[in-house]
């Protein structure tokens, strides 16, 4: 087995054996706390409230919380290496001994895998708990999956690449300058063409926003229809972004360690 191959799994290897102890309470919160609020709160009782019980608008607002979760255990993940950088820097006993590419690509597929991982019973306990209020007639279990593991790496390379620009000073402003606009206009609470539909030069703009084709991805997959942006568009879209976070991550990176 080539050597960086063999340094790259093991590194691999020790992340999941470090984080192994975390994954039981992470799943408690992800596969149950998370999917009973949010089932109770945006599937059941905001579908009663303010939509006069229209499931099918209900269920497709539903499905776009699951943006929020996937940033949220990406993000817990991603600020390891944020204070690593600014404090312990093991990271650079890494670099030592793997190339600095390597390395952060390494950060990258952990986080994915791992986001991944904890995400995906979220779809299926919520079905348990919204029967009907959550259709699923129509939906695409093996392009959802598809389609969660591309916005889980997109994930994971959105939150490496603000761990490799940001300070742990500056993070307090991520959320409000970053994240909640990302996620407002990113179908989080509203669809693409819900949005459209109140301004067409809107509906321009947000194509811009990487997060925007999670949800109209896993909407299609889930739900499907014309209304929604199409499974390839989206898959691409997702590639593509985390390409480019990626390189830019490298960059950052290499500026943050010095490596020649």
């Amino acid at each position: 087995m080539n050597t960086s191959l063999r340094i790259f799994l093991q590194f691999l290897y020790r992340d999941f054996y470090i984080y192994r102890k975390q994954v039981w309470p992470l799943l408690i919160n992800v596969c149950f706390i998370y999917p009973f609020i949010y089932a109770v709160g945006w599937g059941y009782l905001r579908p009663a409230v303010l939509l006069g019980n229209n499931i099918s608008t209900g269920s497709s607002m539903y499905v776009g919380n699951i943006l929020l979760i996937l940033i949220i255990i990406s993000l817990r993940l991603g600020l390891n290496l944020l204070f690593d950088l600014d404090g312990i820097r093991y990271v650079e006993y890494q670099v030592s001994l793997l190339d600095p590419k390597l390395v952060l690509l390494e950060r990258i597929v952990f986080n994915s895998l791992f986001t991944f991982m904890l995400a995906a019973p979220f779809f299926p306990i919520s079905k348990l708990i919204l029967q009907e209020y959550l259709p699923t007639d129509t939906t695409s279990w093996a392009a959802v999956y598809g389609m969660l593991y591309l916005s889980s790496l997109l994930c994971a390379t959105y939150q490496t690449l603000i761990a490799c620009t940001l300070r742990p000073k500056s993070f307090g402003n991520l959320w409000a300058r970053v994240n909640n606009p990302l996620l407002a206009f990113g179908g989080f609470w509203v669809p693409k063409y819900v949005i459209t539909q109140f301004s067409s030069v809107l509906g321009i703009i947000i194509l811009a926003n990487p997060m925007l084709y999670v949800t109209e991805g896993l909407r299609q997959a889930f739900i499907g229809g014309p209304q929604f942006m199409p499974l390839s568009i989206c898959a691409a879209a997702l590639i593509v972004f985390s390409c480019l976070f990626t390189v830019l991550a490298w960059h950052f990176f290499k500026k943050r360690i010095d490596h020649i």
